[in-house]
C-alpha cells in the first residue's frame, strides 16, 4: 500500500542585473514551446472509457473566457498553484514574458514561474529544452539560484541522479562560499534534496549521513522555521528501516511546531506509518480529517483484513472531496489495488476503476495523478 506524503521542493530567485536587450531577448516567444493538447489523464480516458462516458477536461491553459491573461493578479496565481492548475500558470508565464517591457529581474522570475511549471506539468523534455536556452541568453549574468537549482533537479528527471548529485554539491559549496543566512538557509535545503537524491538512489547510507546535521540544526532553531522539513527527512529513516531514529525525529518536530500549524496532520500520518510498519494496527489516527485522515484510516483497515471498510472509507473520501483526492496519487494508486483485492470477476473490477478513471479525470487539475495510479 502506498502512503500519503509530503515532498520538500523549492525555487528561489535572485536578482539578475543586465539591460534591456538581455531582457527582450529572454521575451521572443521562439524560446518557449507549445504546450501539449493533451495529458496523461486525457489519454487514459480516450483509451478505457466509451465516449458518453467521457468527461471534459479543460487543458486550454485560459484563466476567463478568453486567452488573455493581461489581469490576472498574484492572488489569483497562488490560489491556481494550490489546485494544481499548472498549465493556467505556464500559459501565463509565457504570454507575460511575449508583452515585453519589463526588466531583467522581472523576466527572470517569470522565466523561473514557467520553467517550475513544466516541471510540475511532468513536461521535462520541454522543460530541459527552455532551460538551456536561458543560460545562452544571460552568458556572462550570474544565473539566478533558483534556476541553477531546477537545472540540478532536471538531471534527477531525466533518471541521471548522478549528474544531479554533482550538481547539487556544487550548489551546496557555493552556499558555503557565500557565507550569510540566506544562503545558509539555502545550503540546508539543497542539502535536503541532495540526500532525497540519494535515499532514491538507495544510498541510504549517505543520505543519512548528510541529513543527521540538518535535522538537528532545524530541530535547535528556536523560531520553528523549517521543521516541517523534519517530518519529510524523517521518510529516509522509515526507508532504511530505522523505525526508532525516525519516531524520534518526528516527535521532538512535534513539540516545536505551535498546535494549530497544519504540519501535524503529516506528523500523524508518519506515526501511523511507523506503527502500521511495527505491526501495530490499532492505531488507526480516527481523529484525522480529511484526505490524510481517510487513507490513514483505510491503511489501518486493510491491514486489519476489513477490505471492504478500507474501500468505502476511500470511497467516501472522494465523494466527500473529489477535487482534493483527484490530485492524490496515493489516494487513486491504493483506491485501485483494493478494487483488484475485492471479490468480484475481472470484468466488475475493471468496470469500478474505469469509474474511478471517470471521476478523478473530471476533478482533477494538471497533471493529476501519475497514469500508473489507476493500473489499467
Amino acid at each position: 500500500m502506498m502512503t500519503d506524503t509530503t515532498g520538500g521542493g523549492f525555487l528561489e530567485r535572485d536578482g539578475a542585473s543586465g539591460g534591456s536587450g538581455l531582457a527582450s531577448a529572454l521575451c521572443a516567444g521562439t524560446m518557449m514551446g507549445q504546450l501539449p493538447a493533451s495529458d496523461a489523464l486525457s489519454i487514459l480516458v480516450q483509451k478505457h472509457l466509451p465516449p458518453p462516458s467521457r468527461p471534459v477536461r479543460d487543458l486550454s491553459g485560459s484563466w476567463h473566457a478568453t486567452l488573455d491573461t493581461s489581469d490576472v493578479d498574484a492572488d489569483q496565481v497562488l490560489e491556481a498553484a494550490s489546485t494544481n492548475s499548472w498549465r493556467k500558470i505556464a500559459v501565463l508565464a509565457r504570454s507575460t514574458l511575449e508583452r515585453a517591457g519589463m526588466e531583467l529581474d522581472e523576466v527572470v522570475e517569470w522565466w523561473t514561474v514557467r520553467l517550475y511549471a513544466l516541471a510540475r506539468l511532468r513536461l521535462y523534455s520541454m522543460l530541459r529544452t527552455e532551460l538551456a536556452s536561458v543560460p545562452e541568453v544571460l552568458e556572462g549574468q550570474e544565473m539566478p539560484f533558483g534556476l541553477l537549482v531546477l537545472r540540478a533537479t532536471e538531471a534527477k528527471f531525466r533518471g541521471d541522479t548522478r549528474s544531479a548529485v554533482e550538481q547539487y554539491t556544487v550548489l551546496i559549496r557555493m552556499c558555503r562560499e557565500r557565507g550569510g543566512e540566506v544562503w545558509r538557509s539555502r545550503a540546508i535545503r539543497v542539502g535536503m534534496m541532495l540526500a532525497f537524491a540519494l535515499a532514491e538512489a538507495r544510498d541510504y547510507n549517505a543520505a543519512i549521513e548528510l541529513l543527521d546535521p540538518l535535522v538537528e540544526r532545524l530541530l535547535s532553531d528556536e523560531e520553528g522555521e523549517g521543521v516541517q522539513l523534519v517530518i519529510v527527512a524523517a521518510r529516509v529513516w522509515i526507508q532504511a528501516g530505522d523505525l526508532a531514529r525516525a519516531l524520534e525525529l518526528i516527535e521532538r518536530a512535534e513539540q516545536i511546531l505551535p498546535s494549530e500549524s497544519a504540519v501535524h496532520a503529516h506528523i500523524k500520518q508518519a506515526k501511523m506509518v511507523i506503527a502500521t510498519i511495527n505491526g501495530d494496527f490499532a492505531d488507526g489516527d480516527g481523529e484525522a480529517e480529511g484526505v490524510v485522515g481517510a487513507l490513514n484510516r483505510a491503511v489501518v483497515q486493510f491491514y486489519r483484513a476489513q477490505l471492504d471498510a478500507a474501500i468505502a472509507t476511500l470511497d467516501a473520501q472522494l465523494e466527500a472531496q473529489p477535487a482534493l483526492v483527484a490530485s492524490a496519487d496515493a489516494v487513486v494508486f491504493n483506491t485501485a489495488t483494493l478494487y483488484e483485492l475485492a471479490a468480484g470477476d475481472e470484468a466488475a473490477v475493471v468496470g469500478r476503476k474505469r469509474q474511478l478513471l471517470a471521476t478523478i479525470a473530471r476533478w482533477a487539475a494538471e497533471p493529476g495523478p501519475s497514469s500508473s495510479a489507476f493500473k489499467l
